[in-house]
């Protein structure tokens, strides 16, 4: 029992890192990155994305704003 507890929360700190990792990858890219989910709404994007569809529309974006608005 100690072991998967053990093997769990090793997965669990594993996933958290690459997580952050991708999360910094994204962000100090210089390339636009944005990516929507399935009903075509924003789930991400990095300040690169975010400055420039502020310089096209005026206007700033958000978490799950949808991509037709």
């Amino acid at each position: 029992v100690n072991l998967e507890l053990a093997k769990r929360e090793s997965a669990e700190i594993q996933g958290k890192t690459a997580n952050a990792q991708l999360k910094s990858i994204i962000e100090d890219a210089n390339d636009m990155i944005a990516a929507v989910d399935l009903n075509q709404r924003y789930v991400l994007f990095n300040h690169a994305y975010h400055n420039e569809f502020k310089k096209l529309f005026n206007r700033d974006l958000m978490i799950g704003a949808s991509i037709k608005e």
